[in-house]
This record gives C-alpha cells, sequence and structure tokens, in this order.
C-alpha cells in the first residue's frame, strides 16, 4: 500500500528494497499476524502471495505459536480506539486486558527472543503500554 507503518515488514522480509541489500531477510513464511483490522486490497494480496499467516481469532494465536522462538512487533493500535486513540484508528480492536491475555498465553505457548513496542501516541499511555507488555517482557 505504501503505508510507511507496514513496509518496515516488507523491508525486512525482502519484498520492498529499503537499502539494505545482502542483508539477512525474514521469510515472510515464517510470519505471523494477528489483530489486523484494516488490510487494503493489495496489502492482502501481498501477504497471500509471500505465505504470511494471518489469525483472525487471538485465541488461536498461542497455538499457532507454541513451541516456537518468536519476536512480538505489538502495534499498541491492536488496541480498540476507545481505549487508545490511534492516527489511522480501526474499530474492534481489542481490549487492554484481552491483549495482556493474549500477551499471557504466546509467553506461555513460545520462547520469546524479543519484542518492540510501537503506536502508542501520548506519553501518558506509556505505563498502560508496560501494564500491557509485561507477560513478554522479562
Amino acid at each position: 500500500s505504501g503505508f510507511l507503518g507496514g513496509m518496515c515488514l516488507s523491508a525486512a522480509c525482502g519484498v520492498w528494497d529499503a537499502g539494505f541489500a545482502g542483508q539477512p531477510r525474514l521469510d515472510p513464511s515464517r510470519v505471523v499476524m494477528c489483530g489486523v483490522r484494516d488490510l487494503d486490497g493489495g496489502e492482502r494480496v501481498l501477504l497471500d502471495t509471500h505465505g504470511v499467516a494471518r489469525i483472525e481469532r487471538p485465541s488461536l494465536l498461542a497455538e499457532a505459536l507454541r513451541d516456537r522462538e518468536v519476536y512480538v512487533h505489538l502495534d499498541m493500535d491492536v488496541l480498540d480506539p476507545s481505549i487508545i486513540p490511534a492516527e489511522f484508528a480501526a474499530p474492534g480492536g481489542l481490549s487492554d486486558g484481552g491483549l495482556r491475555l493474549l500477551l499471557e498465553e504466546v509467553a506461555g505457548a513460545a520462547t520469546i527472543v524479543g519484542c518492540e513496542v510501537t503506536a502508542f501516541p501520548v506519553p501518558a499511555l506509556a505505563e498502560l503500554a508496560a501494564t500491557v507488555v509485561d507477560p513478554i517482557v522479562p
């Protein structure tokens, strides 16, 4: 789509040339996305073409990641906009308690090797972010 927020994954997978030629690439078939609510047609085609798994029901995520080493990239805008404002808000997101439970389940099923948290728009929400991600931070 050209939306910069999604281009980082495209670059990491070698789908978009971000100027890191010769660097190791992430195999897109090892990527699992959950909580995605707003994809355009082009994004859907790219994800399908490259074998990126999309888990529509968060309750299935932990099982999909069982016994795997995982790197968690968490955009806080996965939360419903009524909980956290977002520049590109999409309704129907998770509750903060639901996200925390999801991350607890993932941490119990998989080995977390790293994580990053993005898209919390104001410093006042840093405490909410810290509370939610606590299960995956050693």
